[in-house]
């Protein structure tokens, strides 16, 4: 009930008791005419809400970060009386709603298409959520709430373009792979000393034999993975801002889990959150697996970043490099990464920010001098194109 409603009713009181006090008939005309007034108002809105039957189509249920999904809103009543406006209530990706003004005729159905802008990575709600419809007199407003006009869709961070990362099956990487991978229970053979072999592994009767040092080879069971860890931990930030960046890990993630899967070295993407899960693959093919794993993923990590690192961390025998995702930088993170590096992985520290501030730069600095690649993606440069990830040089 609105004010004018109350006005109205008010006004109608008054009538009937002028009526009744006076016994004249144009005070009973004039109050009859109001209750004809009230009464047709309400059963005008009351029946179109009540019969109104909406259907909602979606054909697509996926799309990528700043694409848009069409649907499509059937909508046919039953009311004879006549109506005002008539609004269908329409919830985006963004979880807000717009009000769109729809003028149906009784008793035809019209169908009327609708396309929703998805301008972050995320799984969402769409479709039309409520039906509302005013009577001629401006007294009703009802609105129906729809349980059937809504529906999931799944918005896919991009991919980064990561083409400056180094070539993951180097002459050195290879190497320092291969030694790692052996099997010992396997061996193939003998080759030259390289610095970093273990002294297990030689094979002193045919060295002293041959004057110069060999060791034994072995079998090479299955290729090294890529460890890629983004930062899930939440962020304090304005919520326009906080999507933004969750954007920018997200397709840097993918990017970095790309790059390294067009090579055809397996990938692994622990994603510790509240509730954790785990990605891998072998194969470009298996990147659409990422993609989803990616949209679905909430930024709510219980634990800090560097103790995410350092619990990822357990299982290294296999990895053979380590790419770590986060917009933020502190003396832990950088110390962890070094660590990592002096261990003999391949660590790739990609900063999410476009900050200059000297704290920051002196602790990248630290990395950089520790043979720890740095890479940055700015969050505002790839609201409208794909995010170009770029190397930082310290020399």
């Amino acid at each position: 009930m609105t004010g004018r409603t109350a006005a109205f009713l008010t006004a109608d009181f008054a009538l009937w008791l002028a009526a009744l006090s006076t016994g004249s008939s144009v005070f009973y005309l004039f109050a009859l005419a109001m209750g004809a007034m009230l009464l047709l108002a309400f059963l005008s809105v009351f029946l179109a809400a009540a019969t109104a039957k909406i259907t909602v189509r979606c054909a697509g249920r996926t799309c990528e970060r700043g694409g848009r999904i069409p649907f499509e809103a059937e909508i046919v009543h039953f009311c004879p009386f006549p109506l005002a406006r008539q609004f269908l209530l329409v919830q985006n990706a963004a979880d807000s709603t717009a009000q769109i003004e729809w003028n149906a005729p009784a008793f035809a159905p019209r169908k009327r298409g609708f396309t929703v802008d998805c301008p972050h990575r995320g799984v969402y709600e769409i479709g039309v959520r409520a039906y509302q419809v005013e009577d001629i007199f401006s007294l009703f407003s009802f609105r129906r709430t729809l349980k059937a006009g809504r529906f999931t869709v799944e918005v896919r961070p991009r991919t980064a373009d990561m083409e400056s990362l180094p070539p993951a099956n180097s002459d050195e990487s290879l190497a320092r792979y291969t030694r790692m991978t052996e099997d010992l229970s396997s061996p193939a053979g003998v080759r030259g000393w390289v610095s970093g072999d273990a002294l297990k592994k030689v094979h002193w009767k045919l060295s002293v034999r041959k004057r110069e040092l060999l060791v034994r080879t072995y079998e090479e069971s299955l290729r090294p993975d890529t460890l890629v860890l983004p930062d899930l931990t939440p962020l304090n930030a304005l919520k326009s801002h906080m999507l933004t960046i969750e954007d920018a890990v997200c397709e840097a993630a993918a990017g970095a889990a790309n790059a390294h899967l067009k090579e055809g070295w397996p990938v692994r993407m622990p994603l510790l959150c509240a509730h954790p899960m785990e990605i891998s693959g072998t194969s470009a093919g298996d990147l659409p697996r990422f993609l989803k794993a990616l949209a679905q993923v909430r930024f709510d990590s219980p634990v800090p970043y560097e103790q995410t690192i350092l619990s990822a961390s357990a299982r290294l025998q296999r990895t053979g490099g380590m790419v770590l995702i986060t917009p933020r930088i502190s003396a832990r993170i950088a110390d962890t990464a070094i660590r990592f590096s002096q261990m003999g992985l391949q660590t790739t520290f990609l900063w999410i920010s476009d900050s200059r501030r000297n704290e920051a730069m002196d602790l990248l600095s630290r990395l950089h001098h520790a043979n720890v690649r740095i890479l940055r993606l700015d969050p505002w440069s790839g609201t409208g194109a794909t995010a170009i990830v770029y190397e930082e040089n310290y020399d």
